[in-house]
Parts: structure tokens; sequence; C-alpha cells
């Protein structure tokens, strides 16, 4: 979150600074401002597209989860039992 924004905000101050040199008409510094922020946007999007499928790909489903441990529980049940009534003979 923090990379995305930090971006996000230097690609707005270059983007600021390319609008003003060209406005003053300073073609050197208005190349290097627009290269930097095209930089700071394509790292921009880089981050906020990583932020965003970082958390949908580590979600569970906990309805499948819940009934892995439901079944987990009846096995362990069943093989109690089993070794309840083969102690009994």
């Amino acid at each position: 979150m923090k990379a995305h924004k930090y971006w996000s905000l230097g690609a707005l101050a270059a983007m600021i600074g390319t609008f003003y040199t060209g406005y003053k008409n300073m073609k050197t510094a208005h190349k290097y401002f627009a290269c930097s922020s095209l930089l700071c946007m394509i790292m921009a999007i880089y981050s906020g597209h990583k932020m965003i499928s970082g958390k949908s790909r580590k979600k569970k489903d906990p309805v499948s989860e819940e009934a892995h441990t439901v079944n987990h529980d009846a096995q362990i049940l069943s093989d109690h039992e089993y070794h309840d009534t083969a102690s009994l003979l």
C-alpha cells in the first residue's frame, strides 16, 4: 500500500513538473520530467496490481476448509470406534 501511494505521488509531482517545464519552454527539463512521470506511472500501476491481485489469491474458501475439518473428525471417530470394538473381542 505504501509503495503504491508513493509512486502515485511521485507521478503527480513529475506531471506537474512536466506541465511547468512545457509551459516555460525548457525542452531538456521537460524531457526528464516526462520520462520520470512515465516511470512513476508504470511503477504505480504495477504496485497497485500487485496489491490487488495479492489479496485475492491468498483467500481460502472457508466452506470447503470447514467440510475438510468435519470429514477429518469423522474419520478419527470411526477409527476410534473400530479400535474399541476390536479390544472387546
